[in-house]
C-alpha cells in the first residue's frame, strides 16, 4: 500500500500542430503570442498535484544476497482538474470556427485540452460580443461574451513495473536502491470539458475519448527492509516514477505525468 502524489509535467508540443488550413500560425490574439505558448503557461499555472492511494504486489527473484529481479502489478488514479471561472475564450483552450454577421459570429466550438482535439458543439452556435448593441462597434478580442471552462482529466492505471534492486544487509537491516521500467495501461478514463456562456447562461458539456492508453516510464527508488525472520520483512520504499511517454495523443502537447509514492508493506520469502 503507497500513499501516493500524483502531478504532470506540460511543455510545448509540435508547432506545425498549431496552425490553421492556411498553413498560419494559430495566434492567442490577445497576448500576440502563439496559441501552443499561451496554452502551455495556460496549464502550467492551473496545474495541482493530488494525493492519494496505490496498492499492489510484486514478485522477485534473489540471484545473490544482493542483487535481485523484481516484477510487480499495482493501481493508481489520477485526476487533475483545470478551471476558469471567468475569462474571454481568447484566453481559454478553445476555438470559435466561425464567420462574421453583421458584429456577430456563429459557429462551432474547438476544443484544445492536454490530451487531444474535440469538437465541444459540431452545430451553429451564436457568439455575441459584449458590445453588440453599441452602434459602429468591432467585434474584437475585448469584448466577446464571457466563459467559465471547466476541464477534468482522470485516468486509471494498471503499472507492471521491472526493477533491479541492489540490497545492503547490516543484521536485520538491509538497504535498498533499485531502478527500472515501468508499464502503464488505462483501463479506465473520464475526460470532460465543460464551457458556460456566463451572459446568456448557455452550457456545453463535452465527454471525449482520447489519450494514450499505454505509456512507458522510469522508475526509481531507495529505502529499507527489517527482517522479522527467516521468512517475513517489513519493508519501507518511497520511489519515484515519471512517463517517459507523451499521454497528448496529437503531440500538440507534451504531458508527461509523475507521481512519488511511498511503498509500505510485508515481503514473505520462500
Amino acid at each position: 500500500f503507497s500513499p501516493t502524489y500524483v502531478n504532470a509535467h506540460i511543455n510545448k508540443g509540435d508547432d506545425e500542430l498549431w496552425k490553421d488550413e492556411n498553413g498560419e500560425a494559430l495566434m492567442s490574439t490577445q497576448y500576440n503570442i502563439n496559441k501552443n505558448e499561451y496554452l502551455k503557461t495556460f496549464y502550467r499555472n492551473r496545474l495541482k498535484g493530488k494525493y492519494g492511494y496505490n496498492f499492489g504486489t510484486d514478485f522477485g527473484y534473489n540471484f545473490n544476497n544482493n542483487f535481485a529481479i523484481n516484477i510487480g502489478i499495482n493501481y493508481f488514479n489520477s485526476k487533475q482538474v483545470f478551471y476558469e471561472q471567468n475569462a474571454s475564450y481568447y484566453e481559454l483552450p478553445i476555438r470559435l470556427n466561425s464567420s462574421s454577421n453583421n458584429n456577430a459570429l456563429n459557429g462551432t466550438i474547438t476544443s484544445y485540452s492536454l490530451i487531444g482535439t474535440s469538437n465541444i458543439n459540431t452545430n451553429s452556435v451564436n457568439f455575441y460580443a459584449d458590445s453588440l448593441s453599441v452602434s459602429g462597434q468591432e467585434v474584437d478580442d475585448t469584448n466577446y461574451y464571457r466563459y467559465e471552462y471547466r476541464e477534468t482529466i482522470e485516468r486509471k492505471y494498471l503499472n507492471i513495473p521491472i526493477t533491479l534492486s541492489y540490497r545492503h544487509i547490516k543484521n536485520r537491516w538491509s538497504f535498498l536502491i533499485e531502478g527500472g521500467i515501468c508499464a502503464a495501461f488505462v483501463y479506465n478514463a473520464n475526460y470532460e470539458i465543460y464551457l458556460n456562456q456566463l451572459n446568456t447562461e448557455k452550457e456545453w458539456q463535452r465527454n471525449t475519448k482520447a489519450g494514450r492508453n499505454f505509456v512507458l516510464g522510469t522508475s526509481i527508488g531507495l529505502g529499507m527492509e527489517y527482517a522479522l525472520n527467516d521468512k517475513f520483512s517489513l519493508l519501507f520504499m518511497p520511489n519515484f516514477n515519471y512517463s517517459l511517454s507523451n499521454i497528448n495523443s496529437e503531440n500538440k502537447f507534451r504531458v508527461n505525468p509523475y507521481a512519488f509514492r511511498v511503498s509500505t508493506g510485508i515481503r514473505f520469502r520462500f
